[in-house]
């Protein structure tokens, strides 16, 4: 049985992210973040535990003049443990926004997600929310 939510058509081809962004790409990515951030914090939580790592490099590409406190030095150590080791920017850019497209569809307003071993984390970043 279909819920149509979860499951596509068989026609309709499923969306897919791509496994790294190219590293010239990096900062027009982060820059469409950034003005997203603007419009809409709390999307950061779409991130999942990726955010921690893609607020970091926010910081570094030099989005602190558009994100203000947003990008403060509050770091969730137990959500970046679970993360992979040894990935670069991009394929921790990519990762992020593959969930960021996940959650935008099925969990806008979810403070809790799976990460890539398997545990749920919750996603709070006082930074942004109090």
């Amino acid at each position: 049985m279909r819920d149509g939510v979860t499951e596509l058509d068989d026609d309709v081809p499923a969306l897919t992210a791509p496994r790294t962004i190219p590293e010239a790409a990096i900062p027009e990515v982060l820059r469409n973040i950034a003005r997203d951030l603007q419009v809409r914090p709390t999307r950061y939580r779409w991130f999942g535990v990726w955010w921690w790592p893609i607020k970091a490099m926010l910081r570094r590409c030099g989005m602190g003049p558009l994100l203000g406190p947003m990008l403060g030095a509050t770091v969730d150590r137990d959500a970046v443990a679970t993360l992979p080791a040894g990935m670069g920017a991009g394929e921790m850019l990519a990762e992020g926004l593959a969930h960021y497209g996940r959650a935008a569809r099925l969990a806008p307003l979810a403070e809790w997600a799976d990460a890539p071993n398997g545990d749920r984390v919750r996603i709070h970043d006082p930074d942004i929310e109090s």
